[in-house]
């Protein structure tokens, strides 16, 4: 089976690619780094499409601090790679209906 795709395509692919490993090494060797507050996930990726991403479990909420008062974070390695996989899905799917 062969794909055929154009260089952007391609292109695009690899950079979303490099930017979701780096994200996942700076959320293993700097965690602290990696956080991100609930108010700014939702400006950066929408309020939608992080409760979206919540309820579904794609998402998992850190609370910091105690009780209901507590902070809630977000891994921003994992909202990236969400971000990123709806965004490249248009690109997938043309490579999945381009096979010859």
């Amino acid at each position: 089976m062969n794909y055929i795709i154009s260089e952007g395509e391609l292109t695009k692919l690899l950079i979303a690619a490099g930017e979701q490993g780096a994200a996942r090494v700076i959320q293993r060797l700097q965690p602290a780094d990696d956080a991100i507050s609930q108010a700014e996930a939702w400006r950066q990726y929408g309020r939608q499409a992080v409760t979206r991403w919540r309820k579904q479990g794609r998402l998992k909420p850190v609370r910091r601090g105690e009780g209901a008062n507590g902070k809630i974070t977000f891994s921003r390695a994992q909202l990236d790679a969400l971000a990123h996989g709806l965004a490249l899905s248009p690109y997938i799917e043309r490579l999945t209906l381009r096979t010859t």
